[in-house]
């Protein structure tokens, strides 16, 4: 049962500093500038923000008898 819930919080945490870490990577290790390195995290989060509502939408009129 502890499992289940420290895989959640996990996952949580992760989604919270994975893209702080890869910020970092990006300008200090491979010389990216801040500008696009911040872009580039931030595209996949809009990119979710943009479609999840559709794809939600969809998903919840989806009526098959599976």
């Amino acid at each position: 049962m502890r499992i289940g819930y420290a895989t959640g919080s996990l996952v949580t945490g992760a989604f919270g500093t994975v893209p702080g870490l890869l910020l970092h990577y990006l300008t200090d290790a491979l010389g990216v500038a801040a500008g696009l390195a911040g872009l580039l995290v931030l595209l996949p989060t809009a990119w979710d923000v943009l479609v999840d509502p559709i794809a939600g939408r969809l998903s919840d009129r989806t009526r098959t008898r599976l």
